[in-house]
């Protein structure tokens, strides 16, 4: 089990950005709930869970899009292969990061998270999806999902090693001990996002 160090300003990245890092250099030092920040994993080929939570949570502040959506709700689904148990383990650790920040405000709304199996994804379009994040367990599907995303507007995110090239809108992952963010940009303005310049300046970006 996985026990978040902190907690990230997820709610006015556009107007403080309060960098102590910024992925890779990027992770701001602002505060969601009072806590301090958690510091960028080092070492690894991929970065820390709680790291990785708190890192989308702030990189949601730089979508240019979200002023725009009229929900309430910020709903994240982590997404899980049932026949795997390496891929439910995955989503309930996802989940158990998340839990701490349900309720509170990300990028003006508040946040909500579930769990749903790849085929309950895919049965039907849902356009009250924010992000659909990818758990180990289920690269068989990468493609199908992706196409889902870009329908239903909604960003794909994940930080499975070995996944920086397979189209996910946002891979986060480490490179020579060093925080590495992945954008695909054709990917996610598929998705219907744009990001402000400054978090795209830290990203290494693929077209």
């Amino acid at each position: 089990m996985y026990t978040p160090s902190g907690r990230v300003d997820a709610g006015s990245g556009r107007r403080r950005i309060g960098v102590r890092v910024l992925i890779g250099l990027f992770l701001a030092a602002s505060q969601l709930g009072g806590a301090a920040a958690p510091a960028l994993a080092s070492a690894t080929a991929s970065a820390s869970l709680s790291t990785e939570v708190a890192v989308l949570l702030k990189i949601l502040t730089f979508d240019q899009t979200t002023p725009g959506r009229a929900e309430d709700e910020l709903l994240i689904v982590v997404i899980e292969q049932p026949r795997e148990s390496t891929s439910v383990a995955a989503a309930t650790d996802v989940l158990q990061e998340l839990a701490p920040y349900e309720g509170q405000t990300v990028a003006g709304r508040r946040l909500r998270a579930e769990r749903r199996a790849i085929r309950d994804l895919l049965a039907r379009d849902d356009g009250s999806v924010e992000v659909v994040y990818l758990t180990e367990g289920v690269q068989g599907s990468i493609p199908e999902i992706l196409e889902w995303t870009r329908r239903n507007g909604c960003l794909s995110f994940a930080g499975v090693p070995g996944w920086e090239r397979r189209g996910i809108g946002i891979w986060l992952g480490e490179k020579d001990n060093s925080p590495n963010i992945m954008v695909n940009l054709l990917q996610v303005r598929g998705e219907g996002r744009e990001f402000d310049a400054r978090f795209l300046a830290v990203a290494t970006l693929q077209q």
